[in-house]
């Protein structure tokens, strides 16, 4: 009688428990879900984070290249620029050079230029001396020649007045009597005069200078 009373309370005793039991697994299994879950979140966080240092990985890598691209760039431009600069100091020298030349070829222009000028002045006053010359020459022969004329007929007129024949010497001073202003005159190329005698013309000693 007892235990017809008493099993019904011990099934639901053993049910309690066993409820009591399922519930505390299905806490414990909510709880584990719960912590898996909040892994997973975790997980996919640490791989959106991974994700996102790969990509950033990726652009420093692919900076890292592009400065490197711009780095051999760069030498590459700083050889042109030196070999530029060489280029240009080699022709600033050559430039100078060529100046220094043109300076000495234009300094040797100037130079002939001037010597020529000079030369051609010294041609020119010698020419002009030599006209002079040549004209003084004349001019003097002329008046040589009028002087020896003016002798000449000084001497006539001594022996047409005196009667001397013609082998006759009249002196210096008996034909200066006859003379303007009673004064021997003198060769202007400086010459001297020689009278002779009275059939012979009065002579210079200046070639040219004679009565023809």
């Amino acid at each position: 009688m007892k235990l017809n009373i008493l099993l019904p309370w011990i099934c639901v005793l053993g049910l309690s428990v066993a409820l009591a039991s399922v519930f505390v697994s299905s806490k414990a299994k909510e709880t584990e879900l719960a912590q898996l879950r909040a892994d997973v979140e975790q997980s996919k966080q640490r791989l959106a984070e991974m994700d996102d240092l790969q990509t950033r990985n990726k652009q420093q890598t692919d900076q890292i290249v592009e400065l490197k691209k711009d780095n051999q760039e760069l030498l590459r431009l700083r050889g042109e620029v030196g070999k530029l600069k060489s280029d240009n100091q080699q022709l600033s020298k050559q430039l100078q050079g060529a100046q220094t030349q043109a300076q000495l070829a234009q300094t040797h222009a100037e130079q002939a230029m001037k010597t020529a000028a000079e030369r051609g002045t010294q041609l020119a006053n010698i020419q002009a001396t030599d006209q002079r010359a040549a004209v003084d020459a004349i001019r003097f022969r002329n008046m040589c020649i009028t002087n020896l004329r003016m002798l000449d007929a000084a001497k006539q007129q001594w022996a047409l007045e005196y009667n001397r024949p013609a082998e006759a010497q009249p002196t210096v001073q008996e034909v200066v009597a006859y003379l303007p202003g009673n004064v021997l005159p003198t060769c202007p190329a400086g010459g001297a005069y020689t009278i002779n005698v009275v059939s012979n013309v009065p002579t210079c000693t200046i070639p040219g200078h004679a009565l023809q």
